[in-house]
């Protein structure tokens, strides 16, 4: 899911960062030992590093794995792609733009422009010129 978001955020928002995710598994408490049971018995882990080390191995391993369940899952939930994407837009909003009554509010239906007119690097990563 992170991922998922700072990609947005790179193409959009133009905010080139990488994603955290030891920060972010740590923040939803994701033990390690869950790690462990998701991490295919063939993959190799440096066995001589620290627990912090092996946690991050761990996630950078299972984020490309799980990366496609996931993004189906936030299709799913939100409704559909345009739901989803709208709901990322805003989430980079400060609190009052996302009110209507604010001066720079844009309507679900102008969200949905700004995307039309992306490239495709935003096309592959968001579906975004591509009306489901």
């Amino acid at each position: 899911m992170a991922d998922y978001y700072y990609n947005f955020c790179k193409i959009y928002r133009d905010e080139p960062l990488e994603p955290d995710y030891l920060n972010w598994a740590e923040e939803l408490s994701i033990a390690p030992f869950r790690l462990g049971q998701l991490v295919d018995a063939e993959t190799a882990l440096n066995d001589e590093a620290d627990e912090g080390r092996l946690y991050q191995d761990a996630l950078d391993e299972l984020v490309p794995i799980f990366e496609d369940e996931v993004i189906e899952a936030l299709h799913q939930g939100y409704g559909d792609r345009r739901r989803l994407f709208i709901a990322l837009w805003r989430s980079s909003l400060p609190e009052e733009a996302n009110d209507p009554n604010h001066p720079g509010y844009l309507p679900d239906q102008a969200v949905l422009s700004a995307r039309m007119s992306c490239g495709e690097t935003a096309s592959a990563a968001f579906g975004c010129c591509v009306m489901p």
